[in-house]
């Protein structure tokens, strides 16, 4: 009787333990800063005469700030708070789009390993949708750009055929709206992205959806899967900037199929108690690596 007391113990103790578990690793995962475990990092951030900003710059460039939250902008100006009413409160990442068309302020989520195959943008079961808001600084509400960009690890593409096979769909949201808060959805088939090879826009500056692209003839290679160079996608993110001087965008949130099982990624202030724990981060990082690995050719 002890025993099966004991037992039956046990097994309620691992029934509570593997919910637990369950429950944190289908929680939202929550970025507060770039770098380290979250997979988030800076990429084409730039300051106003056009340079690769450093550390110092990309922080004043790239904040998250809490909700209501009164942060001097890149060029120590003094804007607008932040906007209120962000996901539970916890407050968003602002992008600073600069007093120069030359700055540009970025981030994305990064695994050269491969997120996923390209021609997952066309499956049925994809789909990005994303929370953000746009802050005249002082007079212009200015376009976030949401990017998915895609590679096949060679350098043979672009006129020459000596630039680096890299390509990004590029997202404009075309709602208007200021100072307030905006969602986006896309599919396969519902919203139109830009095209840019290797940062320059190509396709002849077209917007067409992921399904419209894969039927140009000109480009459907890049997210098909039989095609003998296969791409593979390898970074997920935001940008303003480039032409989109005098603006600030929030992004409170970020939710797609490609990236932590289609749990939200909230953007928030950096507490404490805002911190994923470790071990969430971890199981996404090694799901996406093995996926990554088992498209990734050897070259």
């Amino acid at each position: 009787m002890v025993n099966a007391t004991l037992s039956t113990h046990r097994l309620a103790a691992a029934v509570l333990m593997l919910c637990a578990m369950s429950a944190a690793n289908a929680a939202p995962v929550v970025v507060s800063q770039l770098g380290g475990a979250t997979g988030w990092t800076s990429g084409d951030t730039r300051t106003v005469t056009g340079a690769q900003s450093n550390a110092a710059q990309i922080a004043s460039q790239i904040q998250f700030l809490g909700d209501g939250v009164v942060s001097a902008d890149a060029n120590g100006g003094t804007p607008d708070a932040s906007l209120t009413g962000s996901y539970l409160g916890r407050g968003a990442v602002r992008l600073d789009g600069m007093v120069n068309n030359m700055g540009k302020s970025d981030i994305g989520y990064v695994n050269l390993n491969g997120i996923a195959a390209a021609s997952a943008l066309l499956d049925s079961s994809f789909s990005t949708s994303f929370r953000y808001a746009r802050d005249p600084n002082p007079n212009q509400a200015r376009t976030l750009s949401q990017g998915i960009s895609i590679t096949n690890g060679l350098s043979n593409c672009g006129v020459d055929k000596n630039k680096a096979c890299y390509y990004t769909f590029s997202y404009v949201d075309q709602t208007l709206g200021a100072n307030e808060w905006l969602t986006a959805n896309t599919t396969a088939n519902i919203g139109q992205y830009y095209l840019y090879e290797d940062g320059k826009i190509v396709g002849g500056g077209l917007r067409k959806t992921l399904a419209e692209w894969a039927q140009d003839a000109a480009w459907s290679s890049l997210l098909d899967d039989n095609n003998v160079d296969d791409y593979n996608v390898v970074r997920m993110g935001f940008n303003i900037g480039s032409s989109s001087r005098f603006g600030l965008v929030y992004v409170d949130w970020l939710e797609t199929s490609l990236l932590n099982g289609g749990d939200r990624i909230d953007f928030a202030a950096p507490t404490a108690a805002q911190v994923p724990e470790p071990q969430t981060l971890a199981l996404v990082a090694v799901a996406l690596l093995g996926l990554g690995a088992a498209r990734r050719r050897s070259r």
